[in-house]
């Protein structure tokens, strides 16, 4: 478990480039998605970056490169990832449609005795606060974690 809370503490610290920060103990944190990838963990990981940057992810690998993959993006308007638009990604309770998402996600790849394990967290906030506000959690209904977990395994 030593691997997850490395990939915690540098999804923590990937959440610092948004604009709010990240809800705490409200049930709308990152909750992890795990997909078994039947594939070696090196060549999982290569996939993973090449599949956020297909869902429109710009991936940034922490210093764990061959373990965790970091983005971040801010989506505005009618922008899309994977091919969706964002209230069908993400349920930001009752924010604008034209209200930025600050979206973070943090991709962990395992070693599951030669196969890989795929673990990402999807961290949203609608930073349509107040003055002073941090802007309402969003809670990913998982349609991002499986667009990525579906472009790795057609990419090893």
């Amino acid at each position: 478990m030593r691997t997850h809370a490395i990939a915690f503490a540098v999804f923590a610290a990937a959440l610092s480039g948004c604009a709010s920060a990240p809800p705490r103990g409200d049930g709308t944190t990152a909750e992890p998605r795990i997909y078994h990838i039947d594939a070696r963990p090196e060549a999982t990981a290569t996939a993973l970056m090449n599949a956020f940057q297909a869902v429109g992810l710009v991936p940034a690998p922490s210093s764990h490169s061959r373990q965790v993959v970091l983005a971040n993006t801010e989506l505005t308007g009618d922008r899309q990832l994977a091919r969706t638009p964002r209230e069908q990604l993400f349920d930001c309770g009752t924010g604008g449609a034209s209200d930025p998402v600050h979206v973070g996600v943090t991709a962990l790849v395992d070693d599951q005795t030669g196969a890989a394990r795929l673990t990402i967290y999807v961290h949203a906030a609608n930073s349509a606060g107040t003055a002073g506000t941090e802007g309402t959690p969003c809670r990913s209904l998982g349609v991002l974690e499986d667009a990525i977990a579906t472009q790795v395994r057609a990419r090893v």
